[in-house]
């Protein structure tokens, strides 16, 4: 099977190997050069919480990736020598298409057997943009804009993978989870007075291999006497942390939101195990016009290769 790399995800799936030492042979054989699998590229997203957006397309460049965690910061390797590059779409993706598990392709390559420790992604931020649902197009020279700050032009940005991906001889298959949610936010964030309506941005990505993740997913209403209404649009985070401390200290790993009934998928999440001893903790809030709140699931247990029903969560008024 070929190997393949999905954009914008939180996983990647792969073949595994014991490590990449098991490619070797003592001192004096000899060996033939391990074979290469293909490996395809797809894209998807956590997506983007905002309701004011209709579009958020990145126009991607390459995709690259390394057997080493050196993503060339001091004192690493600059040259960027230890990157091979599996996919070059050079064209746009809209991001918030890309929901529920749901994945864009974006290339393949032979990509020889190993544990893959990194994973670099470059983006033309001049050909980038987010379109408001008014139909304003919003672009790094417009007001209001995109401020893309130092990754202005074109942007290395290097993925977390908390789980080196492992691939064998026949491949297997990559996924990058671009978190629009955690990548672009309001001027108001940092200026709370401020009338701009641009984003700033702020990458935040992950890479992990498909064959090495889990999902959850359930459905969400409101809690009523007299019906139980679904939560269009609802935000949907896994976060991670110990869950007898406060909210604040848990860090969050990856976001989504409802559909128009209230269903969410959150795909492509490493096991629990990676984490240990923190684990999962599931929140859901309702949009902020909603009479409805948040609710906090404490203890969720991902495993791989297992999708975990939640069940209808039912969302307290405020």
């Amino acid at each position: 099977m070929p190997a393949r790399f999905t954009l914008i995800v939180i996983t990647t799936s792969l073949i595994a190997l014991a490590s990449c030492s098991d490619l070797t042979q003592p001192t004096g054989d000899t060996i033939d050069p391990p074979l290469a699998g293909k490996t395809a590229v797809h894209l998807t997203d956590a997506p983007f919480p905002y309701d004011k957006l209709s579009r958020v397309d990145l126009y991607i460049v390459r995709i690259a990736v390394s057997l080493t965690a050196d993503t060339g910061g001091i004192g690493g390797d600059t040259t960027g020598s230890n990157f091979t590059t599996v996919a070059e779409p050079n064209r746009r993706f809209n991001i918030l298409e890309l929901q529920n598990g749901v994945t864009a392709e974006l290339g393949e390559a032979a990509l020889p057997p190993g544990r893959y420790q990194a994973v670099r992604m470059v983006l033309d931020t001049d050909s980038s943009s987010i379109t408001l649902r008014d139909g304003r197009v919003l672009t790094g020279s417009s007001s209001p804009g995109i401020a893309w700050l130092s990754s202005a032009g074109r942007p290395q940005l290097n993925a977390l993978v908390y789980d080196a991906m492992t691939l064998g001889e026949s491949g297997g298959t990559i996924v990058i989870d671009f978190d629009v949610g955690q990548s672009f936010f309001p001027v108001q964030t940092l200026d709370s007075l401020s009338a701009d309506e641009g984003f700033i941005f702020s990458p935040w990505m992950r890479a992990v291999s498909l064959a090495q993740t889990g999902s959850v997913s359930g459905a969400v209403v409101g809690a009523d006497t007299a019906a139980s209404p679904p939560i269009a649009h609802a935000t949907d985070s896994m976060l991670m942390g110990h869950p007898g401390e406060p909210e604040n200290t848990w860090s969050v790993m990856a976001t989504g939101s409802t559909d128009a009934a209230g269903n969410f998928t959150m795909a492509y999440l490493s096991p629990n195990r990676v984490f240990a001893p923190r684990t999962y903790i599931f929140r859901v809030e309702a949009p902020p016009s909603s009479p409805y709140g948040k609710l906090l699931m404490r203890d969720v247990l991902v495993a791989v290769g297992q999708e975990r029903v939640l069940g209808t969560l039912t969302v307290p008024r405020k």
